[in-house]
C-alpha cells in the first residue's frame, strides 16, 4: 500500500515539474518571437493646459482668480469658469 501511494505522489511530482518546465519554455520563447515595441499615434496635445490640471489644481487656479463659489464647482465648472 504505501508504495503504491509512493509511486503515485512521485509520478504526479514529475507530471508536475514536466508541466512547469514546458511552460517556462514557451513563455521563454514567446518572448524571443514576440513583435518589438508596436509604433502607436501619439495622442493629440490638449488645447487647453487647464483641461490637465487635477481638481486640486484648478480650485487653487479659481481662488488665486477670485472666482466665487469654486469650492463647490465640480471639474468641469472650473475649467468653464477658468477660460
Amino acid at each position: 500500500m504505501t508504495l503504491i501511494i509512493t509511486a503515485t505522489f512521485v509520478a504526479a511530482s514529475a507530471y508536475f515539474f514536466v508541466a512547469l518546465a514546458c511552460f517556462i519554455c514557451d513563455s521563454i520563447a514567446a518572448r524571443r518571437h514576440a513583435p518589438q515595441a508596436i509604433a502607436t499615434t501619439p495622442k493629440p496635445a490638449p488645447q487647453n493646459p487647464i483641461e490637465t490640471m487635477n481638481i486640486r489644481q484648478l480650485k487653487k487656479a479659481a481662488s488665486q482668480a477670485r472666482i466665487k463659489g469654486y469650492s463647490n464647482m465640480r471639474k468641469a465648472q472650473l475649467i468653464a469658469a477658468l477660460t
